[in-house]
């Protein structure tokens, strides 16, 4: 496990660096290797691949919101927990799929729900889902799926580069998928708030290939507020 820490107050990366290794220890964990950056330059240039990256969003020099795309787009993707003291950026930050924002001053207990969820999300990886189709059952990879739509008699399974057919019908994905991050954001449409990166009054979008999803003017509210919970992983 690899965590970088940027921010330019090097009293917030020290006491960060503090929570997380007490909480490694704490629950008999391998220590992480941590690096330390106070701007987003030293940050970028550093060519080891970080699992999770706490990101602060105003920094000199490159803001942290610049850095965070593209971090983005690296492959692997790390997951990014933005770091910031006003809650204006939230939606700036979006944009490059942030995993949760943290906001000062550090509270340790967030920290800790942050990184456990953080650390759950790469187990989560790995977890499959079974595709009932008409030729038989495909597996993928549930963190793949980006929407699941509804259209007439036919459910379509999105991914990113391939639309799959099911014979499941979408209440009875919202059923299976219950407990993970999907959400109805249509009565045609189950989306993965994973791949979200920004919400409007009717459209949700989506971090890959450019889609996107509808929104009814009704599950707004729901989903924005879903949405945000999920960023803030409060319950």
């Amino acid at each position: 496990m690899r965590i970088f820490l940027c921010d330019d107050d090097k009293r917030i990366t020290a006491e960060l660096e503090k929570c997380l290794l007490s909480y490694f220890g704490d629950r008999h964990l391998p220590a992480p290797e941590i690096r330390s950056f106070n701007d987003a330059g030293s940050l970028l240039a550093d060519g080891s691949q970080p699992d999770i990256v706490f990101l602060d969003i105003e920094m000199p020099g490159m803001s942290g919101i610049a850095a965070g795309r593209l971090l983005s787009e690296r492959e692997p993707r790390p997951l990014i927990i933005v770091l910031t003291s006003f809650i204006e950026y939230l939606d700036d930050a979006m944009r490059f799929h942030v995993f949760r924002y943290l906001t000062k001053p550090i509270d340790r207990r967030r920290v800790e729900r942050n990184l456990s969820d953080a650390l759950a999300a790469i187990e989560s990886e790995s977890r499959e889902t079974a595709i009932e189709t008409k030729a038989g059952v495909r597996k993928v990879r549930t963190a793949d799926i980006l929407f699941i739509e509804s259209l007439g008699k036919s459910v379509t399974v999105h991914l990113e580069n391939e639309d799959i057919d099911s014979l499941r019908k979408l209440d009875d994905w919202e059923i299976a998928l219950a407990g993970l991050p999907f959400v109805r954001t249509h009565k045609s449409f189950l989306v993965n708030l994973q791949h979200v990166v920004e919400i409007t009054r009717d459209t949700v979008y989506l971090d890959k290939g450019g889609r996107s999803a509808y929104l009814s003017r009704r599950n707004y509210a729901q989903v924005r507020n879903r949405y945000l919970r999920f960023l803030e992983n409060t319950r």
